[in-house]
């Protein structure tokens, strides 16, 4: 089989119209978990796929504040109907409203019950834990920058109006940004007295200015919002191979109006690909898969865990899951970069370096100025593991999954992300790179050169990190460490070759010896916490990180772990991925701290020492 023909054959059928009428359509939709708008878009992508004649169920589950699944509480049902803020004081003046900007109101907030709320403005800056005890909000608007679930909380108990919450340091100032609450059943009777509104930048600095020169700002809110149970549901449908094993796709469908790249853009890019697949199999015009496709689309987190608690055949089926996140930018109006997001490295799987190959032949179309070179026609690249969307889930089911994405966008999490940020020539580049990746690993026959296109991938790989870590002054301990760990890793993707097609062992077996030969080693040992070193860790409890969770158990430990997060970001990663990790098999803490070092580069052994102390006092792993 020839890759590049199947590239073909798919641009030929896939239609980049269709795919942009979708989002066009899921955009419409206000699309906040346990909502109304979220049912009716997953009806429409429902009625859509099922009109193409593929196999398709509903795994429904409750929006009731109460259910957990895998250590993420699904939050309590929410509409919204209407809301306004305006400024009264200094000047009159109105900021915004829903039907413009569905993103002011914080997803989840309690209404104001029929009422206007309203009340001084008092800037807090960021918030800190303990800071309503300095300050007196009772009655008035909290002005705060970000974490709008503790400012909530806290500023309900001290009796607040509301709070009115945005983004320092945006890259759009005029954006208005997509907050969540997600309250539990418990919480939405407790602090139903005070409201969460989001604003821009522009708006915020425009307050802060007026208060800092001595002006008294208030303002006025409605919002006409309820919450109440409601049933919500993940779609899978499925396009038969030869046997009841399958290729993964999966896209979240939630988010807030427009909500366009993030996420109707992966959604709506899955509804065409399925009816592609379909009709280029009813044509003859490929071979059908020995593996079939399984086509899923969640409300993020909350679907993916119901399905993993309620049916998990539907996960235990499927041998590889390409998770698409955001892959419709227009990357020069939004800056964004197509990421391949790997699979971590205790989930080998040549899915990651394929991927790789893959995007290669979709990407790199255009001929240079003057040779045969081809460049690329977007920006892509591929990175280590990293947290945030439904991969996560497979990889927390020990299922090898990787995200394609585009990262940054200056529009993410705001009201700015419109349909028309959305390139239809990148949902059909995405979507051909997506279904070819799956077509060849779902193959009973493979390309004959699939063993060397690993390998090349494999080298390529390790030789560009090598490269990275030879100017960092622990360059010596570091590539040991990343050595060792990295030969473990491309062994056995290429033994999951041979796993999937046993006609390759002897192949595998060769290339195997020659990579052992060119990655070498010491065992070096670094230093880390005599106090830890040898300490074997396992998972107490089948469950995932959930900062919500370790909140309402433990906040000033939570708050602990998440500033160390924010003093490195990778951390965050590096938390799920030691989640991941130890649901495979027991550690040591040095093996642990080795094998993150060696996927996520170096980090302070201390902050990894915190935050293993911390999973242990909130009960998730074991320290033995």
């Amino acid at each position: 089989m020839d890759l590049k023909k199947t590239v073909k054959i798919f641009e030929k059928e896939f239609s980049s119209k269709s795919a942009l009428e979708h989002v066009y359509e899921i955009s419409r939709y206000h699309r906040i978990q346990g909502s109304q708008g979220l049912i009716d878009a997953g009806n429409y992508i429902f009625k859509q796929v099922k009109g193409y004649g593929l196999s398709v169920k509903k795994v429904t589950f409750m929006f009731n504040g109460v259910s957990e699944f895998f250590g993420f509480t699904v939050p309590l049902g929410w509409d919204i109907r209407d809301a306004w803020l305006k400024v009264v004081k200094p000047h009159e003046k109105l900021i915004s409203t829903f039907k413009e900007v569905p993103t002011m109101v914080v997803a989840h907030s309690p209404g104001t019950r029929g009422e206007v709320f309203e009340g001084e403005v008092v800037y807090v800056g960021s918030w800190k834990s303990g800071i309503f005890r300095k300050v007196n909000v009772e009655g008035k608007f909290v002005l705060v920058s970000e974490r709008p679930y503790n400012v909530f909380v806290e500023a309900a108990k001290a009796g607040a109006k509301g709070i009115i919450v945005f983004k320092r340091n945006s890259p759009e100032p005029n954006a208005v940004p997509y907050f969540g609450l997600f309250l539990t059943r418990k919480e939405t009777r407790k602090f139903s007295k005070t409201i969460a509104l989001s604003v821009s930048e522009r708006v915020a600095n425009e307050m802060i200015s007026a208060i800092e020169r001595g002006r008294n700002v208030v303002v006025q809110a409605f919002v006409d919002a309820e919450h109440r149970v409601k049933q919500g549901f993940s779609i899978v449908a499925d396009v038969e191979g030869e046997r009841e094993e399958y290729v993964g796709f999966i896209a979240h469908y939630c988010h807030p109006s427009p909500g366009a790249n993030d996420n109707a853009s992966g959604s709506a890019t899955l509804i065409e690909m399925a009816r592609t697949i379909k009709t280029i199999y009813d044509r003859g015009e490929l071979n059908r898969g020995e593996l079939g496709f399984r086509f899923i689309w969640v409300p993020e987190y909350t679907g993916t865990l119901a399905i993993l608690a309620k049916e998990p055949s539907v996960v235990s089926e499927v041998s590889f899951l390409i998770n698409l996140d955001m892959v419709g930018e227009s990357q020069w109006k939004v800056g964004s970069v197509f990421n391949i997001i790997k699979s971590p490295l205790v989930l080998p799987y040549f899915g990651n370096e394929l991927a790789e190959y893959i995007a290669d032949i979709v990407f790199r179309r255009e001929q240079t100025f003057s040779s045969s070179t081809r460049t690329p026609k977007v920006r892509y690249a591929s990175t280590e593991y990293s947290v945030g969307s439904d991969h996560d889930v497979f990889c927390f089911a020990r299922k090898p999954s990787i995200m394609l994405n585009q990262w940054p966008d200056r529009y993410y999490h705001t009201h700015m992300d419109t349909p028309d940020k959305v390139d239809p020539e990148m949902l059909k580049m995405s979507g051909i790179m997506a279904l070819t990746l799956g077509y060849t690993v779902s193959l009973k026959t493979p390309p004959q050169t699939i063993v060397e296109i690993i390998h090349s991938y494999l080298m390529r790989d390790y030789y560009e990190k090598l490269a990275t870590i030879l100017s960092h002054k622990e360059a010596n301990v570091l590539r040991n460490i990343f050595s060792k760990y990295y030969l473990n890793y491309a062994l056995s993707s290429l033994e999951s070759i041979c796993k999937r097609w046993s006609s390759f062992c002897g192949k595998v077996k060769k290339i195997k010896k020659d990579i052992s030969r060119k990655i070498k080693y010491r065992d070096v040992k670094v230093k880390v916490s005599r106090k830890l070193e040898d300490k074997t860790l396992k998972l107490k409890v089948k469950q995932m990180f959930s900062m919500r969770k370790a909140l309402s158990k433990q906040p000033k430990l939570a708050m602990k772990l998440a500033k160390l997060m924010e003093k490195n970001r990778a951390l965050f990663s590096i938390t799920y991925s030691t989640i991941v990790a130890l649901n495979t098999k027991p550690w040591t803490y040095r093996e642990l701290y080795e094998l993150m070092v060696s996927e996520y580069g170096w980090f302070e052994e201390k902050d990894f020492a915190r935050t293993i102390q911390a999973l242990a006092k909130l009960g998730l792993i074991e320290i033995s």
